[in-house]
């Protein structure tokens, strides 16, 4: 038996290869599998490349155009920067980042953000540094109302539920949510600087924005009902009223004040302003 046994050990032998046959089939098999999988990657990359470089030209396009529209209205040395700063980007304003060795870190990317499309906070924030409006762009957005306190570069939105306080420079300050069901949609917001906050008027309710605290304090005496929405309000300082126009047709129009109290004016139904010239007589 132990010879047997002995006979078994000696006979292991490695000379007829199979094991590195086997072993290097492995080895060509992962090689045709990893180049199938480098040129898909590949073309992928390619067509991405492609595709930023279309948008691209469609970016640096829509940037001279604006450009070109408020040159006047900039202050020259500074856009003579960024147009240089332009210039020097151009031809490597496609970039590939990667990982040596790896082809799942590969990202295409833009080297620069000066042409970048204009963001609704951008457009705020430009609109804002102009007498006069530039140009236009068109959103797929729900905002149905804004509000803007020039004072601090603040900018209220109503979007969906929420009431979204921004900076002008792009950062979001923070939000609350809005009752829809209860308070009716935002009609309108406006900035009041007796009162140091935001109006707010639902179709239902005038509420104070306070964007210290973000909190939001409905005037019980300002009330809208299922018939009569409230759809505009602005706030005059000279008065310290805050004048509110509703559908109702006696009090289609109502003034309250003198803030910070708000007590009921004067009201002017549809038919008398109809009735009296620009003079009010």
């Amino acid at each position: 038996m132990d010879n047997q046994l002995s006979d078994m050990i000696q006979s292991l032998s490695l000379s007829s290869n199979e094991c590195r046959i086997y072993a290097r089939k492995q080895l060509d098999s992962w090689l045709d599998s990893s180049l199938t999988l480098l040129r898909n990657t590949y073309n992928e990359k390619l067509n991405e490349i492609d595709q930023l470089f279309h948008t691209l030209n469609e970016d640096l396009e829509i940037y001279k155009q604006r450009q070109l529209i408020t040159i006047t209205r900039q202050k020259n040395n500074l856009l003579n920067q960024e147009i240089k700063q332009l210039q020097e980007q151009l031809p490597i304003l496609i970039q590939v980042k990667n990982t040596p060795g790896s082809i799942y870190d590969l990202e295409i990317c833009r080297s620069t953000n000066i042409i970048d499309r204009p963001t609704i906070c951008s457009i705020l924030r430009h609109s804002l540094l102009q007498t006069e409006p530039v140009q236009s762009y068109r959103f797929s957005s729900t905002c149905r109302a804004m509000g803007c306190n020039s004072k601090r570069d603040e900018i209220l939105l109503y979007e969906k539920d929420e009431l979204i306080l921004y900076n002008v420079n792009g950062t979001l300050g923070g939000s609350v949510s809005w009752s829809t069901m209860e308070d009716g949609f935002v009609s309108d917001i406006t900035w009041c600087s007796i009162l140091d906050c935001f109006l707010v008027l639902g179709r239902m309710i005038l509420s104070l924005f306070d964007t210290h605290l973000y909190t939001c304090t409905n005037i019980q005496q300002v009330r809208g009902s299922q018939s009569h929405y409230l759809i505009a309000l602005t706030y005059v300082e000279q008065d310290k009223s805050v004048f509110i126009c509703s559908h109702h047709p006696i009090e289609t129009i109502r003034q309250y004040g003198p803030l910070p109290e708000w007590n009921l004016k004067n009201t002017w139904s549809k038919d008398s302003l109809i009735n009296q010239d620009d003079i009010g007589k």
